[in-house]
């Protein structure tokens, strides 16, 4: 993996781990984003969360 996917994964992970944290502050629900992944053209990604 080359170092400008690395960091576009992190940027995704940072981003919307912050959405999710503005988003549901009030409620009882706890976000955890796990790992990013993105395709090395950049099209496609996932992205591994889990709930508590």
């Amino acid at each position: 993996m080359g170092q400008r996917t690395q960091r576009v994964n992190e940027l995704i992970k940072r981003e919307i781990s912050s959405y999710l944290h503005i988003r549901y502050r009030s409620e009882s629900v706890y976000w955890t984003i796990t790992d990013v992944s993105v395709s090395a053209d950049l099209r496609n990604g996932t992205v591994a969360y889990s709930v508590l």
